[in-house]
């Protein structure tokens, strides 16, 4: 069974604590508390990205979130504000806290 949250949920996970493990579908959370995912509600919400691999120069990469591309993302961290960061192969992206607009912030090499 494949397990997945909602945008809410992925929300409340509380990504600001110092260090998230997941172990057989129970995400243990660096403030010592645990959030059961098998408790959660079965279902997949896309915040990012058409489901088009976007170009390497990424040219149109700023804009709304729902709409635009990702090449191949491999990382994610968070800000204290709430906006996600996103390690999109040769760019870091911002993703606000609404998850409507995303914005490139520097390109990798």
């Amino acid at each position: 069974m494949k397990e997945h949250f909602i945008e809410k949920d992925f929300l409340e996970l509380g990504f600001n604590d110092d260090l998230l493990i997941m172990i057989s579908g129970i995400l243990h959370k660096g403030d010592g508390s645990n959030i059961y995912l098998k408790e959660k509600p079965q279902e997949l919400v896309s915040i990012l990205g058409n489901g088009i691999q976007r170009k390497p120069d990424c040219a149109l990469c700023n804009g709304d979130a729902s709409t635009n591309q990702v090449r191949a993302p491999v990382a994610l961290a968070s800000g204290s504000d709430g906006s996600l960061y996103i390690w999109d192969d040769n760019f870091i992206r911002k993703l606000s806290p609404g998850r409507t607009e995303i914005v490139s912030i520097l390109k990798t090499e």
